[in-house]
């Protein structure tokens, strides 16, 4: 979208002054790190008129004081609105920020409720400790700093630091002295752990020699696939190869008319339950997951238009994580069976709706989450919806909302009454990120579960230790 909105914006530009148009770039991280620094010097000296940027220049980067904010859709979280406008008027002088609603459900939500927008404040910062690829960053870059110690630093890092200190040192990252363990990698070990400590292989993406930047291995795949179009600083490239072993992609620059669109297939089986409740008459549960990401094809479109499918073959993107599910009671099955709508798409619509509303209730944002739905699941083949963190070990995002559940339901209700469509949209059920490109989905199925649901009360729920196959079933 950066992309997009920046060669619109240039497009714009040139109808008043050619001069004008190429001051204007786009900013986001997967640029070079000295080509990012080029756009913040020309921004801050005031040779750049207007960068478009991702969340990249959200936070930790002086780029002076701007005129003008204009923020592309909420961002999910209050705090990045107020970091977001606050790049302007950073020296005293008026400034104006302005944010402009994009078609998805949580904007949407807010413009049919400005009051909740206004009267937000900060959110508090969800993280799980305890999840071991953020403590193994976060020991890799103290050990940078002061030397870990093995006994009086284990109140910080928890009974598994040797674990991940020997883990660390048989990839050389550290090593241990007389003084305790310090860090023994190339370069800052800041830029070898990302902010939220989890690990990813890094893709390399080449034009004719040439780096133009990185992906991890989850972006590659959805963005940079072979025959996948890509856009870097305004210019279209084809992906012609991905080398998945040497974790490089090749690309050539080109001039078409069209888009591409991945598919994928989400499986997911339970691991451990670690909580249940009932609320409502429905069984939720919480606990450890392991997901199975399939990419199966991509879709060639022009506008909205379908041109071609062409299929794809990659490996399959597997992890574990947490997850909160539940499965409607009979009676809403029922109803929904009783007014002939279709339950597998009222399930995949209340599952976007959770999705789209969590950032509204939980410091996310809709990409950080995933979700399932199948209308037959388990040794007992009930309707099942998954909602999970789409990070290795979880990061606390999921076990959140299952302690607001009731909340959650409720507004995502109130999404899919208030919106004014018939069918379903990008405003309510739609979603951006669907690998089924948003097949099946029943609004009207969707709105009798959610308006179900959302009438909710908890119970005390069975005695743990539950089995997964029980809580599945």
């Amino acid at each position: 979208m950066a992309e997009l909105i920046t060669l619109w914006a240039r497009e714009d530009a040139r109808l008043t002054s050619a001069r004008l148009a190429d001051t204007i770039s786009v900013y986001r991280a997967g640029f070079l790190p000295e080509e990012r620094r080029s756009i913040e010097r020309q921004l801050k000296n005031g040779t750049m008129k207007g960068v478009v940027s991702t969340n990249a220049l959200e936070l930790g980067i002086d780029v002076g004081s701007l005129d003008a904010v204009i923020i592309s859709g909420f961002p999910g979280t209050m705090m990045s609105i107020r970091q977001q406008a606050g790049r302007a008027g950073r020296k005293g002088s008026d400034a104006l920020a302005i944010l402009v609603a994009q078609a998805n459900p949580l904007d949407q939500y807010f413009m049919h409720h400005p009051e909740r927008f206004i009267s937000r404040s900060p959110e508090h910062a969800i993280i799980d400790p305890k999840n071991p690829y953020i403590v193994s960053g976060h020991l890799l870059c103290a050990a940078a700093e002061l030397p870990v110690n093995d006994s009086a630093d284990r109140e910080f890092f928890g009974d598994t630091m040797d674990e991940h200190l020997v883990e660390l040192q048989s990839h050389d990252l550290v090593r241990k002295t007389s003084r305790g363990w310090v860090y023994a990698g190339r370069g800052r070990a800041a830029e070898a752990v990302r902010l939220d400590g989890l690990p990813g292989e890094t893709f390399r993406i080449l034009c004719k020699g040439r780096l133009l930047e990185t992906m991890d291995r989850g972006q590659a795949y959805r963005e940079a696939h072979k025959g996948a179009i890509m856009l870097h600083q305004g210019q279209t490239y084809v992906v012609n190869e991905m080398d998945l072993e040497t974790h490089t992609i090749r690309v050539t620059e080109t001039d078409v008319d069209y888009y591409t669109q991945p598919l994928k297939e989400v499986d997911l089986s339970i691991l451990e339950t670690l909580e249940t409740k009932i609320i409502n008459g429905m069984t939720c549960a919480f606990g450890d997951v392991e997901v199975t990401e399939q990419f199966t094809g991509y879709k060639i479109k022009r506008k909205d238009t379908i041109i071609g499918v062409e299929p794809l073959s990659l490996p399959p993107l597997r992890f574990r994580t947490r997850a909160f599910w539940f499965i409607p009671p009979p009676p809403v099955e029922e109803k929904v069976l009783h007014a002939d709508r279709d339950l597998a798409g009222g399930l995949h619509g209340t599952e976007h709706a959770i999705i789209a509303l969590m950032p509204l209730h939980v410091m996310c944002d809709r990409w950080d989450i995933g979700g399932l739905s199948c209308p037959s699941f388990g040794d007992e083949g009930e309707p099942v919806i998954f909602v999970y963190d789409a990070y290795e070990g979880g990061i606390g995002l999921a076990e959140k909302a299952y302690g607001i559940l009731p909340d959650l339901l409720t507004s995502s209700y109130e999404l899919v009454r208030d919106c004014p469509c018939e069918d379903g949209c990008p405003s309510c059920i739609h979603s951006p990120k669907c690998g089924n490109d948003n097949q099946p989905l029943d609004k009207e199925a969707t709105a009798l579960i959610l308006g179900q649901l959302s009438r909710a009360h908890e119970e005390p729920g069975p005695a743990l230790p539950v089995t997964a196959s029980e809580v599945a079933s």
